[in-house]
Parts: structure tokens; sequence; C-alpha cells
């Protein structure tokens, strides 16, 4: 199981576990959710058969599938789902510089869950890396969902198709962000369903691209409920929008 790797782990170490055929034995095997305690651990999926993509995590009973507290840990070549109220990779503590890329959430009925990512209340994310991930509509809730503290991050060249709930949920104390080059095809014709600021959000959006199919749709899928994220240029359905 995972949970074995990484009792073998040092923390601070950069020690690292790859994961293979990870099929319903070894899921079945594992204590869920995965706790990712300790520092930079990098957690990495191998093609698991030559007709997968990534080698698939995902809890077998209702929790999420990894909880963590670690810092400057990475996941990467995964895909991810939590199960019903629970979501792929949750944050349940303080944790800094944490890389999450190359991944799928919620691509398939298979990874289906609540969230993606996941900083609840109480626990800040501050300097997150995600980039190069793919959030599908198997989610239930967000892709990217922030509620806490998240300071200095990016989040680029991101995936978001028919995510469910708002695909980049940005509604917590989110300092000095960028969120850079992401591409989102909308669930449904919504406010905000791309990208949400909360009122003391600062940063810096830019080169993002939604689309819900209708080239005359003015709909502002981005929002901002403060006035300190600079807006730079970013497309609805190949148009330019200035967001609220």
């Amino acid at each position: 199981t995972i949970k074995a790797a990484l009792a073998k782990c040092t923390s601070g170490n950069d020690d690292y576990i790859y994961v293979l055929n990870y099929g319903s034995n070894g899921r079945g095997a594992e204590d869920w959710p995965i706790l990712v305690t300790k520092d930079q651990v990098h957690i990495i999926g191998l093609r698991a058969t030559p007709a997968s993509k990534w080698s698939t995590v995902k809890p077998d009973e209702a929790d999420s599938a990894f909880e963590v507290t670690g810092n400057r840990c990475e996941f990467a070549n995964l895909e991810i789902g939590g199960h019903t109220g629970g979501s792929a990779i949750e944050f349940t503590g303080d944790v800094w510089a944490c890389w999450i890329h190359d991944c799928w959430f919620g691509v398939t009925g298979d990874t289906a869950g609540t969230n993606g990512i996941f900083a609840n209340t109480g626990h800040d994310a501050a300097y997150l890396l995600v980039e190069d991930c793919i959030f599908g509509n198997a989610l239930t809730g967000d892709g990217i969902k922030i509620v806490t503290n998240c300071t200095r991050s990016i989040i680029r060249n991101n995936l978001f198709k028919l995510v469910a709930g708002i695909a980049l949920n940005l509604a917590g104390n989110v300092v000095d962000v960028s969120v850079l080059n992401n591409t989102f095809n909308l669930a449904a014709q919504t406010v905000g369903d791309a990208i949400t600021f909360g009122a003391t959000a600062t940063g810096f959006c830019d080169g993002n691209s939604a689309c819900f199919g209708k080239s005359t749709d003015t709909t502002k899928y981005w929002v901002s409920a403060g006035t300190d994220v600079n807006f730079g240029y970013n497309l609805v359905n190949g148009a330019l929008l200035v967001p609220t």
C-alpha cells in the first residue's frame, strides 16, 4: 500500500514513492484516507498498463484519497478521486509549497468525488503550485477549492472540463496568487463558474480562456468580490471579457 511506503519515508529526505499497478486489490488493502504527514515526500504514478494513462488512486469507502499535512510534497502522474463526500487531495493542516502536477481529478466516473483539491477552513495552503492537471465532470463539487489562506500560490496551465461546481474557487484569504493560462469548458451558464475570487483576494489573473459554446455569450465567468486582483487578457468564447 501507499501507506506502507510512506511509513518507510524520512521527513525532509526527498524520498520518492512510485505507484505502479495500483488496482482494486491494493486499494482494498489501503487504510483511507492516505495520511501524508512527512515533509518532502514525492508520490509519483507510473503507467499501470499499456491501455492506462496513469495509476488510479481512489478510496473504496467514504473518504478523501489523500489528507496532507506535510510540507513541500509532490503529487504527479496520478488519477486521483475521492469517494462520495471526500476530496481527492485535502489539506488538513498548514501546508507549505505543495506541488501538484500532471494529475487527473474526476475525469472518469472511477475517480468521482467532491472537490479535486481542497484547502478547508483553518488549514493554510501557502506557496501552492498546481499545474498541467485536468479536472473533470465526475467531481460533484469544485475543481480547486481554497477557503483559507493561500499566499503566493500559482495555478497555471490546467484544464477544467464541465466541473459541476466552481472550477477554481478562491473564496478564502488568497494573497498574491497568480492564475495563469488555464482553460475552462463550463457545465453551465453561471456567473463566476470559471474563477471566483473572495473579497480579500489579491493577485494576478491572465491568459485564461472559458467557453460555454455560445459565440455571443457575455456571461462574466471570472468574478472578484474585492478590488485587488489585477486582470489581464482573459477570454470568453474567444472574446476579451472584463470581469465584474
